[in-house]
């Protein structure tokens, strides 16, 4: 475009609006005096050639979906040098190597839908969208699909589970001081606290009195008789086997007092909470409270973190928090209580998994350890996954059982009285024989590239179960596995699924 004149030592800013997404171009600036025939160049951002089609999701690429498939996704089209086919929009899905199509429908023109299909709860979705397009030939999101695509988890809505819960109401293996700390007073002890101005008086837990803080005074003490001087001290939790669980979280209950510090040492008095996957081997900062803000006077405040997003969940996963007075002399107090490990809850419905594959109880009979909350592999690598949805009320007899991750083949429902081994169960085939007692047949069902390899049963469970309120079932998914199954025996079983009944 012609411009004013330009003047030496000043900036000017030249802008256009295009549909092209930019790219690396080179510019050139021409002389608009005549007879001149200079020209200066140089590299910046200018538009791209435009796509045959532009696509776009209004609402995002989303992380998570839901595992029964009712999440929509949106899906918008603009012409570029080409422009899409009427009713010709795909959304490709791969789960664990399955491929599935899913027609997108056209709401109004440029305006498309269609929802994610069912996926094993904590399965990951390889996808991307194509359109026909009215030249020839299509166009897909991301461009270089199927070669790329997007992401996605099958978890939106999906419950937590408790892993562990400590309240620190006893002993349970933490070490209050390490090696090279250096605090004078103020080190970590278990007690019922004292409360001072800037110390808590009682701990977390609704029930207890015991919690972990930084020194304990004694009563009517001063308010730095015993708080945190002259260095750091180091609280460490057990180690944690998180290496079974699909998602973990950590939450803790934490006090931290600085607010009375005046301390002008910029990284002095800060509370410092880390963790490690190693058994301490190495350590990572979760987060760092202070040495100043809302959270540093005082008060119990909850912290959750994701674990795999700090580090891998392994069988040694410990925490370490470290109180310090770094500075010049100021009143510093901590305290921690009511640690909880919890997991994403793939199972959910109305009853609850026991008896899985996963390593976490009887062992799988060859080795053949299955994900978290699932039977024993089969010879896809994972194993079967038995949920339900629905209600435990005897009078609706609403409850439906299903199935996931199953090979080509039969398989049967059946229901016990009791949780074999102590809901551990016992090596049955390529699986574990989670219920017993007495047994009832309750469906048959076929498992094939049609329905997903999944299963789920139509029969009124409570009707031909013989089921009465306060009755305690037990439910199983025993079936084929005529490929290369893992352990030669050709049948396997899934995880356990115990229902309370009630009116």
């Amino acid at each position: 475009n012609d411009a004013n004149a330009l003047r030496w030592g000043t900036v000017y800013n030249f802008g256009f609006t295009t549909a092209s997404a930019p790219q690396d171009v080179t510019a050139t600036l021409n002389m608009f005096e005549p007879g001149i025939s200079t020209s200066l160049t140089g590299p910046t951002k200018g538009p791209g050639v435009p796509p045959p089609l532009f696509i776009s999701f209004p609402q995002g690429i989303p992380e998570s979906v839901d595992p029964m498939g009712s999440t929509t996704l949106r899906v918008n089209t603009a012409p570029g040098t080409d422009s899409a086919v009427t009713g010709s929009g795909v959304l490709h899905v791969d789960v664990a190597g399955q491929p599935t199509q899913v027609s997108l429908t056209e709401t109004v023109p440029g305006e498309h839908e269609g929802n994610f299909p069912v996926a094993a709860c904590g399965s990951q979705l390889d996808w991307y969208v194509s359109f026909d397009l009215m030249n020839g030939g299509t166009h897909s999101s991301p461009n270089s699909a199927p070669a790329d695509t997007y992401e996605s988890i099958a978890l939106e809505g999906v419950g937590e589970q408790t892993v562990a819960a400590d309240d620190l109401e006893s002993n349970s293996g933490w070490t209050g001081g390490v090696s090279g700390d250096d605090a004078s007073t103020g080190v970590w002890t278990r007690v019922d606290p004292i409360g001072t101005a800037i110390q808590t008086e009682d701990d977390h837990t609704v029930a207890g009195t015991q919690c972990w803080i930084t020194g304990q005074g004694s009563n009517g003490g001063s308010t730095g008789e015993n708080d945190v001087d002259g260095g750091s001290t180091t609280l460490l939790s057990p180690a944690y086997d998180l290496s079974g669980l699909f998602d973990p979280s950590v939450s803790y209950w934490r006090w931290y007092n600085n607010g009375d510090s005046g301390d002008p040492s910029p990284n002095a008095d800060v509370f410092v909470i880390d963790i490690s996957n190693d058994g301490g081997g190495s350590w990572t900062n979760v987060e760092s409270v202070g040495p100043s803000g809302a959270e540093t006077n005082g008060g119990w405040i909850q912290h959750s973190l994701r674990v795999s997003d700090f580090v891998t969940p392994t069988s040694q996963v410990q925490l370490r928090f470290v109180a310090s007075d770094l500075g010049s002399g100021s009143y510093v107090e901590a305290a921690i209580d009511d640690i909880e490990i919890t997991d994403v809850d793939c199972v959910g419905g109305p009853g609850i998994s026991f008896c899985s594959g996963d390593g976490s109880g009887t062992a799988c009979p060859c080795g053949n350890t299955g994900g978290a909350g699932e039977g024993c592999a089969n010879d896809t690598g994972s194993g079967a996954r038995l949920s339900g949805s629905g209600s435990s009320s005897v009078g609706a007899d609403d409850l439906v059982l299903s199935t996931t991750n199953l090979t080509n083949g039969p398989g049967l429902f059946f229901q016990g009285d009791n949780a074999i081994n102590n809901g551990s169960g016992n090596p049955f085939g390529d699986g574990l024989r989670c219920a017993g007692g007495t047994v009832r047949r309750l469906e048959i069902t076929f498992a094939n590239t049609g329905n997903g390899f999944t299963a789920s049963t139509t029969v009124s469970i409570a009707t031909d179960g013989a089921v009465n309120a306060g009755d305690t079932k037990r439910y199983q998914y025993w079936y084929r596995d005529p490929g290369s199954s893992p352990c030669s025996n050709l049948f396997n079983l899934s995880n356990g699924y115990e229902v309370s009944w009630g009116a």
